[in-house]
């Protein structure tokens, strides 16, 4: 039997972060390297596949991951540096948010957080701690920030820790508790998740994409009750979602377990 293929090779620069797989939804190791593809006999590279490339975020389950073209890894990080650089700003001048160019209003802690994952995969994770020595150690994007550092290495007791000093350095913001919610979600504490996505809510209550993690949440802990009320608030707040069949037979078979009436179908 010949063996074939292909396979990336001359593996360099190679990063280990955690996070959540856009392929397969896995939350778990992922792999970032720069290499190139080959076409392989027996595993022995012979016909190149393309010019080098930085494989981002590689699955460790699936074996999934993006590829960027080697010379435009630095426009990338260049980028998420530029776009930093307003939130820094607004958190210097002590703001939690600031407009972007196009006239919305931003989340600098969000902002800064955010690229931080990329950033590792990119081979520059020495740099975030650069980030924090320009921020106040006090604000809430220093700790923001300090989180998803800490999450990204898998040093996840230590990033709890850093989420609950970015919450309480302003209760009433809910930004971090959504921030550290999907965390403890795609980490599996789905009990204390649903508990600060509760929080949230209870803050900004008409907020569509937390009432739906929390129906999530729900799902996942075959809490039959608390999916049918989490639908139902959902199609209340949106009754577009009606018309999405997989929604509406997910609610219709929570009802079933849970046996009580689909209301929200009346």
């Amino acid at each position: 039997m010949i063996i074939y293929g292909s396979r990336m090779y001359g593996k360099k620069q190679q990063v280990k972060t955690f996070g959540s797989c856009d392929h397969c939804g896995a939350y778990g190791q992922q792999f970032s390297y720069f290499g190139r593809k080959f076409g392989h006999i027996y595993f022995i590279p012979l016909i190149p596949m393309g010019g080098r490339v930085r494989v981002l975020f590689q699955c460790a389950k699936c074996d999934m991951g993006s590829h960027v073209p080697e010379d435009e890894v630095p426009n990338l990080t260049r980028g998420i540096t530029e776009a930093m650089k307003p939130a820094i700003a607004a958190v210097n001048d002590g703001h939690d948010t600031f407009v972007d160019a196009d006239g919305d209003t931003v989340h600098a802690g969000a902002q800064l957080a955010g690229p931080i994952v990329t950033l590792h995969a990119c081979g520059l994770g020495e740099s975030v701690q650069k980030i924090l020595e320009v921020l106040p150690s006090d604000s809430q994007a220093y700790h923001l920030v300090d989180a998803a550092d800490l999450a990204v290495i898998g040093h996840d007791e230590e990033a709890i820790d850093s989420y609950k000093k970015a919450i309480s350095v302003k209760a009433e913001d809910p930004v971090p508790l959504q921030i550290f919610g999907e965390f403890c979600a795609n980490t599996g504490r789905l009990p204390l998740a649903r508990q600060v996505y509760e929080k949230a809510l209870r803050l900004a209550p008409n907020n569509v994409a937390v009432v739906a993690r929390l129906a999530d949440i729900a799902e996942g802990m075959k809490d039959y009750e608390g999916i049918c009320d989490r639908y139902e608030q959902l199609f209340e707040l949106q009754p577009s979602l009606l018309q999405q069949k997989k929604l509406v037979k997910t609610y219709k078979k929570a009802c079933k377990k849970a046996q009580r009436e689909p209301v929200a179908l009346r």
